[in-house]
């Protein structure tokens, strides 16, 4: 039923997907959205694979630390994952590497009239 319904390129669009999907909020949500995505599958995924894809999708740090260990098996990977996640950062998203967003209206100078609050072009 499903391979009637489903488009012809599905596997392929869902291994798009998955070498597209990237952590930006916890581990515990990147791992939900992955094995999603993995169970809509019906072709069998090695574990080569699976680990390339869901490590590949990492931040960086923690993805470093899941190949400094050479984990054999997509279960292995994720507890990794979620062992460094929880170490460094408690469970929650890492602080943004950006301060606070600052309104760059507030300091600019004009060129043309030296008044704050706007640029030459506005002015």
């Amino acid at each position: 039923l499903r391979e009637r319904f489903r488009p012809k390129d599905f596997e392929y669009n869902l291994r798009e997907r998955l070498f597209q999907l990237k952590q930006h909020g916890t581990i515990h949500e990147y791992v939900s959205s992955f094995q999603d995505l993995m169970s809509q599958s019906e072709l069998d995924i090695s574990e080569m694979e699976k680990r390339f894809y869901f490590q590949y999708g990492l931040r960086a740090e923690t993805s470093k630390k899941v190949k400094e260990l050479s984990p054999r098996f997509l279960h292995e990977v994720i507890e990794i994952a979620t062992n460094f996640e929880f170490a460094h950062y408690g469970g929650l998203s890492p602080p943004s590497k950006r301060g606070p967003k600052e309104d760059w209206r507030k300091s600019a100078t004009c060129n043309n009239c030296g008044q704050f609050g706007h640029i030459k072009p506005q002015c």
